[in-house]
């Protein structure tokens, strides 16, 4: 009888043991791997944020070659002065601006009061010209003074998302 309590004891003890030690075991290696995982993690976030702020610099430089481009023409010019009506009518058409891939247009005076404006419906990719609907898009939207000649740009946050701005004054070519 005492052989086998001792032996029963036996084994008891050296499975506390061994659970103890795979508890810690595990413990240990969760925290390294962990910290491993985590350090990978946190350098994913980084690539992922730089690609995101290239991205959106690329968008900008196209955007502001797209204003350079439009900004000294003399029709828009003649057009905003309103000697040109039929501008509109070639030159922006749905088409037109959804080709340029633009989910927003303004065309404004010197005095920033807006002559034409087109939002494109990023879901079904519709182009509207509308008043009420470019008011409601553009209820937050504060169109800044230009001076110069220079193209501005940068990302404004609506409350319909984030959307990347270009503006240059219109001038005579």
């Amino acid at each position: 009888q005492q052989p086998v309590k001792l032996v029963s004891k036996t084994v008891s003890w050296l499975a506390v043991t061994l659970f103890i030690l795979l508890a810690v075991s595990a413990m240990v290696s969760n925290s390294i791997l962990s910290a491993g995982f985590l350090h990978i993690e946190e350098e994913e976030v980084e690539e992922e944020v730089e690609r995101i702020r290239q991205f959106l610099f690329s968008e900008r430089e196209n955007l502001e070659r797209q204003v350079g481009d439009w900004a000294p023409w003399d029709d828009a010019y003649a057009y905003v002065r309103g000697e040109e009506p039929g501008f509109v009518d070639v030159n922006l058409t749905p088409a037109s601006i959804a080709h340029l891939g633009l989910d927003l247009l303004i065309i404004t005076d010197a005095s920033n009061h807006i002559v034409f404006g087109a939002s494109r419906d990023v879901t079904n990719g519709v182009v509207e010209t509308d008043a009420a609907v470019l008011a409601r898009r553009l209820a937050d939207l504060r169109l800044p003074a230009l001076s110069g000649s220079r193209a501005r740009s940068g990302l404004v946050v609506l409350s319909d998302g984030p959307l990347l701005v270009g503006a240059q004054r219109i001038v005579k070519s």
